[in-house]
């Protein structure tokens, strides 16, 4: 890799992990004006992107990026994005279906169930909702405490108020 664009993602890498979303988006975007390829950039910039709401800009970048043959890792964060941006649009079934794909590549991680059951909740199917949550409880990794706490919220939407006591108690003692 060319010394200059390894030292420019450095320091987007840096921004990006420290949270300075928008000197991240400037970074990134200086970087794809010399590198228009540059994936992990393309990633960074769309993320930033959806945090400052320019979802169309965000949407035109996974339309390029679905053209390359993405690595699995950088194809989980691409789906994982894709479902934040469909989310904030208030697309909770594409979001559901991204996020289930992203789980689909990342088996054991609980996040993307998580966000899942979060938009089965969101377009009012508290069973499928309960589902996820109950999925993603089951994961070795990720947020185990927030599944629980979201599969209790579940059970007390449906009035399964029984089950739903255990759910908290598991999750307040994780954390």
């Amino acid at each position: 890799m060319n010394p200059a664009i390894a030292d420019r993602f450095s320091k987007l890498a840096e921004a990006d992990k420290a949270g300075q979303s928008a000197y991240a988006r400037h970074l990134g975007e200086a970087l794809l004006a010399i590198d228009p390829g540059h994936v992990l950039a393309l990633l960074i910039v769309a993320d930033q992107l959806i945090v400052h709401s320019q979802y169309e800009k965000a949407s035109q970048i996974f339309d390029r990026l679905e053209a390359i043959a993405l690595p699995e890792k950088k194809r989980y964060r691409l789906l994982v994005l894709r479902g934040e941006l469909l989310e904030k649009r208030g697309d909770y079934a594409g979001a559901l279906s991204e996020f289930v794909k992203a789980h689909e590549l990342r088996p054991a991680l609980a996040s993307p169930l998580i966000y899942a059951s979060s938009c089965a909740f969101q377009n009012g199917d508290l069973e499928q909702a309960l589902d996820l949550a109950c999925r993603a409880s089951a994961c070795p990794e990720g947020c185990i405490d927030e599944a629980l706490f979201n599969q209790g919220g579940y059970l007390v939407a449906l009035k399964r108020y029984e089950e739903a006591r255990p759910c908290y108690v598991q999750s307040l003692a994780m954390d």
